[in-house]
């Protein structure tokens, strides 16, 4: 389960070995998101934080870039336990270029801005 304390040890986590500056989250009005000491954690990091608005799949990067690719990748393979998925899915991961996530990031910004264009609306693309 994910609550506060688990979600600001991850942002932690980010912080240590991966995000320094510059970092702007997309955040939904989830309790993880909007308790006082996630917002206290993200003022301490100088970390931005943008309000995903309310039904907007189109711009949950997860749903639109990186969840149908692993859907297509694990179209072919059987796996007998959940371990050796855990891996496979891990090794894929790594084994995905820069340009895979850049070119994400940058769908992303262009259906973010369509949607704040729309006020919210529910867009394709």
């Amino acid at each position: 389960m994910i609550n506060a304390a688990v979600y600001c040890r991850t942002l932690r986590r980010l912080r240590r070995d991966i995000l320094t500056s510059g970092v702007l989250l997309i955040h939904d009005n989830a309790r993880p998101h909007s308790t006082a000491v996630t917002q206290q954690l993200l003022q301490q990091f100088k970390w931005d934080a943008s309000d995903h608005p309310v039904y907007s799949p189109d711009i949950a990067t997860s749903d639109f870039h990186l969840f149908p690719q692993l859907k297509n990748w694990l179209g072919g393979p059987s796996f007998q336990k959940n371990e050796e998925i855990q891996s496979k899915v891990k090794a894929h991961f790594i084994s995905l270029v820069t340009t895979f996530f850049e070119k994400g990031i940058g769908n992303l910004a262009h259906r973010y801005h369509k949607c704040l264009n729309l006020h919210g609306d529910y867009v394709e693309k």
